[in-house]
């Protein structure tokens, strides 16, 4: 910031820097020893243009360009500091996303599906824990669902605790940590939960219909919570969701090279279903705020 020089009145002062905000150049305006208003500023390239004006404002003071030009300018700032109010809003640190939840007891729900799946691959490991993982599988037949049928529903949500490898859950587990707390703290435990068991059977269901029973993992739901803040994110400016672009670049990426068969046997259903079914939910969601809002 630079002085361009000083005029003797505060009044011509503030009104040549009106004029010159018009035109592009910010610049402030301070008293100072000498008993006059300097004139600073902000941009080095526009000192040349702003001393020329001041030197009219010295010759002149009631310049009619000056005074015409510098009409308006109040009302412009304030225009443009609201904007930049919104803008900051709609901008959310890690902590505002997560609703500052970084306790269990801040976002209950998602901490008990990190432990329900961290202990259910501990205990349903192994020839030891068979007896366990043929409870929660969808089913122990490849057609019908016929333990569903005979009053076993709890299977059609079950699988998603179940994950055969520690690489699987852990990364699982990441993302339900960060997706998942997101969604809880700003939408509720009670819209989670809807959400998560609606997934959960749709896209357990889907694999099974593809696949066969043998399958597992929190995956589908994941893609589902990614989809629902994806869409957040774009079209809603209050839901105070933030997904860097990144984020969203490397599970898609990620999505596509399951596709592709090269990571091994993934149930790739439950991915593609949890991903339509976040997206689809999370953008209706979105239409429906910015109708409510706007």
């Amino acid at each position: 910031m630079r002085e361009a020089g000083e005029l003797d009145n505060e009044l011509d002062a503030r009104t040549l820097a009106d004029f010159l905000y018009n035109r592009g150049i910010t610049c402030e305006v301070e008293s100072n020893k000498r008993n006059g208003w300097s004139l600073w500023v902000e941009n080095d390239d526009h000192l040349p243009e702003a001393e020329r004006w001041l030197a009219m404002m010295r010759e002149q003071p009631q310049h009619p360009e000056i005074l015409r030009g510098a009409e308006g300018a109040e009302a412009k700032r304030a225009a443009e500091e609201k904007e930049l109010e919104d803008f900051a809003r709609k901008q959310r640190t890690r902590d505002d996303v997560f609703g500052g939840a970084s306790s269990p007891g801040s976002t209950p729900l998602t901490f008990i599906l990190m432990a329900a799946s961290v202990l259910v691959t501990l205990f349903a490991s192994g020839e030891a824990g068979l007896a366990l993982r043929l409870q929660l599988l969808i089913s122990t037949f490849t057609e019908r669902l016929v333990e569903v049928r005979q009053g076993e529903v709890w299977r059609l949500v079950t699988p998603i605790f179940l994950h055969f490898t520690f690489i699987h859950l852990l990364f699982n587990m990441m993302w339900l940590m960060d997706l998942g707390r997101a969604i809880e703290a700003r939408r509720g435990a009670g819209f989670f939960l809807v959400f998560l068991l609606a997934v959960a059977v749709m896209s357990n269901v889907g694999q099974f219909f593809m696949t066969g029973p043998v399958f597992g993992g929190m995956s589908g739901v994941v893609y589902a919570l990614l989809g629902y803040v994806w869409m957040q994110s774009r079209f809603n400016p209050w839901s105070g969701f933030v997904l860097h672009p990144m984020t969203v670049q490397m599970m898609l990426f990620w999505y596509v090279l399951c596709l592709t068969g090269l990571v091994g046997n993934i149930a790739n259903t439950t991915h593609t279903v949890g991903l339509v079914m976040g997206v689809a939910w999370g953008y209706l969601d979105a239409r429906r705020a910015v109708g409510k809002n706007g």
